[in-house]
């Protein structure tokens, strides 16, 4: 639970519950849509979605954010 916690920024457990239940709920219903046969476009900013998915990561895990070498 303290890893959810974290993870989510959340003030209560059941705020933290809550969003972990809506993040599952919604990668579930797009790999439905993936799942469709025919073209199915969706209109995902997959970078902004990693980014988003490796920032949760680290602060589950406790990692430093990944430095840029210029």
């Amino acid at each position: 639970m303290r890893r959810l916690l974290r993870a989510t920024r959340a003030k209560t457990k059941t705020a933290a519950v809550e969003a972990a239940i809506e993040d599952y709920l919604r990668r579930l219903a797009i790999e439905e849509l993936l799942k469709l046969p025919g073209k199915v476009h969706l209109d995902l900013d997959w970078r902004k979605m990693e980014a988003e998915e490796l920032r949760d990561m680290r602060r589950l895990y406790g990692l430093s954010p990944r430095r840029r070498r210029h």
